[in-house]
């Protein structure tokens, strides 16, 4: 699945479903120009998902790993990284 662990330090848990992922997403009414602001990304199991749906994302993430993960697996140009706690 991907090249990195979960880290309970940082309160991380992966949603790993696929029915529970595309029901997330099909809840939402997105159209391809939409900007659409992702936090805590993880290892992108909502994100690839969105990746089908709007034209960019931005994904704020505080897991510097998971920034590496998400930028070999993403699109190019399909995402705006932010490392960064939300919180701040």
């Amino acid at each position: 699945m991907t090249s990195f662990k979960a880290k309970r330090h940082l309160s991380q848990n992966f949603l790993e479903d696929e029915g529970y992922q595309l029901q997330i997403v099909s809840a939402g009414a997105y159209e391809k120009d939409d900007e659409v602001v992702e936090v805590g990304p993880g290892y992108g199991a909502l994100t690839r998902h969105l990746s089908r749906l709007v034209n960019c994302i931005q994904l704020i993430e505080l897991d510097g790993d998971a920034i590496v993960y998400l930028k070999s697996v993403m699109p190019k140009g399909f995402a705006k990284f932010i490392q960064a706690n939300v919180l701040d």
